[in-house]
């Protein structure tokens, strides 16, 4: 059961998932193809995997491919939120705020930063 939170929805484990995100880059690099529906079955894979170094190289493979996707920058940082690494979710933010302007993504980083200040006033009183 904990075996199948691991593996993206068509079964595949993290390892495989960050293959594939390499192998479509390489693509990119090598012959200037962007396989659009590759990318797009990649970053459903990722959905709902919990957050691990393979997978985050995964996601480090789709943001270096499409720098200004909000989508992909909104799964990223959605996936660093449900492990529960602030530090992540800010390092996350610091590169795709300057890098994609969105609304949506300034939005996201509010509630965000909301959600932290709130759970250290907690703390503090």
């Amino acid at each position: 059961m904990a075996d199948d939170r691991r593996r993206g929805r068509d079964g595949r484990d993290a390892a495989s998932i960050l293959k594939g995100a390499q192998q479509l880059r390489a693509k990119i690099h090598e012959q200037g193809i962007y396989d659009l529906p590759a990318f797009k079955q990649l970053l459903d894979e990722l959905r709902g995997v919990p957050m691990s170094s393979e997978i985050r190289m995964a996601y480090e493979e789709l943001v270096m491919a499409f720098p200004t996707a909000v989508g992909i920058w909104t799964r990223y940082l959605e996936a660093e939120m449900s492990a529960g690494s602030t530090d992540a979710v800010k390092a996350v933010f610091g590169r795709c705020l300057m890098q994609c302007p969105s609304v949506d993504l300034w939005f996201m980083y509010l509630k965000f930063i909301k959600k932290v200040s709130d759970s250290v006033l907690c703390l503090v009183m």
